[in-house]
């Protein structure tokens, strides 16, 4: 029986799922699991559940179904990424020496509070594992009960569904600056691109293309430290 639930939010790029299933099959593996997001197509894949949506819960998903999975650890993975033939060997191996923490493969350092001034850092161009501020929602891999309380902690926020950046860009922010809060680390891991993580085309859907993205995102940290 695996120890690992995987879950992928998709929107628009199921042209990248089969990839990514399959990157996927492994013994660690217990479940993948597909959410659609999108309301206008249902689709199907082969060697996941899929969940097809009547409504777009865009990145917030991923937090709501790991509420539901049997697993002990679960993996979010974008849409736009797959695992290398040692990625998830790479998240479980470092997760031993540290259970408490969450990791990743992309984070941002906050400079002065500010997201948009914050130093990236990139799993690709480090040596040793990192700890970061923040880990970047693409790939997160941590306890399920850590991913799961994300939403309770977004409904701490005073007035959270007004807030558009908290629902729409904020979710990975949350979830690791709380785990800071708490005294926890999070890491983003060494890993040269085919062994950890590989690049799929993200067809315009990226959240980073909107103009609006960088100020949103410092919204929410500003939201969060206030």
């Amino acid at each position: 029986m695996g120890i690992i639930t995987a879950v992928i939010v998709n929107y628009k790029r199921e042209g990248n799922l089969d990839k990514i299933v399959n990157s996927l099959k492994s013994d660690l593996v217990e479940e993948i699991i597909i959410f659609n997001n999108n309301p206008n197509k249902d689709i199907k894949v082969d060697g996941a559940t899929v969940i097809n949506s009547g409504k777009n819960w865009r990145c917030w998903a991923k937090y709501i179904i790991s509420q539901m999975v049997k697993t002990d650890w679960v993996i979010s993975l974008d849409d736009d990424i797959i695992l290398g033939k040692e990625g998830l060997n790479l998240l479980v191996n470092n997760a031993k020496d540290d259970p408490e923490a969450i990791y990743g493969f992309f984070g941002v350092n906050l400079v002065n509070g500010s997201y948009s001034k914050g130093k990236r850092v990139d799993s690709n161009k480090i040596k040793e594992k990192k700890a970061v501020d923040i880990l970047l929602g693409r790939t997160i891999f941590c306890k399920t009960e850590k991913m799961a309380m994300a939403t309770y902690h977004r409904s701490l926020i005073e007035d959270y569904r007004n807030k558009h950046y908290i629902f729409n860009e904020g979710e990975d922010i949350i979830l690791t600056l709380v785990n800071k809060k708490l005294g926890f680390k999070n890491y983003v891991i060494p890993s040269s691109d085919d062994l950890g993580f590989i690049n799929l085309p993200e067809l315009g859907q990226s959240l980073f293309r909107r103009k609006t993205h960088k100020n949103n995102r410092d919204l929410a940290v500003k939201e969060f430290l206030k």
